[in-house]
């Protein structure tokens, strides 16, 4: 057991193992900030299959909440269970020939929310948003504004969004001031000034093999307080792992 978790951590660099204990099953690690570079929680991802991965959000050794998600039925649209331990808070997709089904429950003595919603006027739900972006990527990366219908589970409704290619410094490199910026750089709107104005943007960016490197903007993890919150990620893969389906 000791050998097998030295070895974990070997594979990983010190920006991971200081905060965050991958174990021999994590391919994807993601560590998560403040805008005050104070640290937040580690997202650990592991493969089940072909087309389903687990996710363990942990701080301080202590996993506070999971996520599955099931590609089967659709490469942008995947079955969500998200379930926070620390509420209750649950956020639910599932995904069939026609449908979308949406589940949130705000605490766990809350009642379930729950809404249907047609398929085909829903473009991508939770991290079936990064497979969008590798999907078209020659249409973003030539300076097209893509348009989309995004699937939010907590919002019981699509959210018009807008991408678009930003020059390398729009998004720069938060987390380490000392790096160059990252090749790729997007900026996700929402599509409705009002909104905007509440909600601001997010910032991601890509490196040259079109895998997520850093993320800016509000998560789907909520604080202790049981409040939304923004926060700055930075995703390090094992090996070259390349994320299952592979866009190109």
């Amino acid at each position: 057991m000791v050998t097998s978790m030295a070895l974990a951590i070997a594979l990983w660099p010190t920006q991971v193992t200081q905060y965050c204990p991958p174990s021999n099953d994590t391919l994807i690690v993601g560590v998560a900030f403040n805008n005050q570079n104070e640290f937040l929680y580690c997202e650990l991802f592991s493969q089940i299959s072909e087309k389903k991965f687990h996710s363990d959000y942990i701080r301080e050794s202590n996993t506070f909440a999971t996520k599955d998600l099931d590609f089967s039925n659709s490469l942008f649209l995947p079955d969500v269970t998200q379930l926070d331990f620390r509420s209750g808070e649950l956020r639910e997709a599932t995904i069939n020939k026609h449908q979308v089904n949406l589940k949130y429950r705000e605490e766990k003595n809350r009642k379930d929310e729950q809404v249907n919603l047609a398929r085909n006027e829903m473009d991508a739900l939770d991290a079936g948003f990064n497979d969008f972006i590798r999907a078209h990527w020659d249409e973003l990366i030539t300076g097209n504004t893509l348009t989309i219908n995004f699937g939010s589970i907590a919002h019981q409704k699509t959210l018009p969004l807008r991408i678009s290619q930003r020059s390398s410094e729009k998004c720069g490199n938060i987390l380490n001031k000392e790096c160059s910026p990252a090749p790729f750089c997007f900026m996700i709107e929402i599509d409705n000034m009002f909104l905007r104005l509440l909600v601001g943007n997010i910032k991601l960016t890509y490196d040259k093999q079109h895998r997520l490197q850093e993320f800016n903007g509000t998560v789907n993890i909520q604080n202790n307080k049981q409040k939304s919150q923004n926060a700055i990620i930075h995703y390090y893969y094992i090996n070259d792992y390349l994320p299952v389906p592979n866009i190109k």
